[in-house]
């Protein structure tokens, strides 16, 4: 039989077929709904900061994943999708690295700010 021992994971996959908004959540928890009319506005500047810098790393990281598959479905060689993949993590690593160092710069100057 080519489906014996696949069942687990059958039971674990949800119908891709479904839209999204008819899956219940896995957690109990009640969400409620902020007006960010109503947060300080120091606050909403910061959550209009951080939707901002999402949106921008989103984007570039979303560039780079369809870079990433159309170089992975135009490879003919094992060796070469190898390769395509070792370029793509020392980039995210890369990336990772530069953006420690950046949050490490700021909260540093921050922290100087402080004193």
């Amino acid at each position: 039989d080519d489906n014996a021992g696949t069942a687990p994971f059958d039971e674990d996959v949800k119908d891709a077929s479904a839209p999204i908004s008819s899956y219940e959540p896995e957690d109990d928890y009640e969400y409620e709904e902020v007006d960010l009319m109503e947060l300080p506005s120091n606050a909403r500047t910061e959550l209009w900061r951080l939707q901002e810098q999402f949106e921008e790393e989103a984007s570039v990281l979303n560039a780079d994943l369809m870079l990433f598959v159309h170089q992975m479905l135009q490879s003919r060689s094992h060796a070469e999708r190898l390769k395509i993949m070792q370029r793509a993590l020392l980039q995210e690593e890369r990336r990772l690295a530069a953006r420690k160092a950046l949050q490490s710069v700021m909260l540093s100057m921050g922290s100087k700010e402080d004193e």
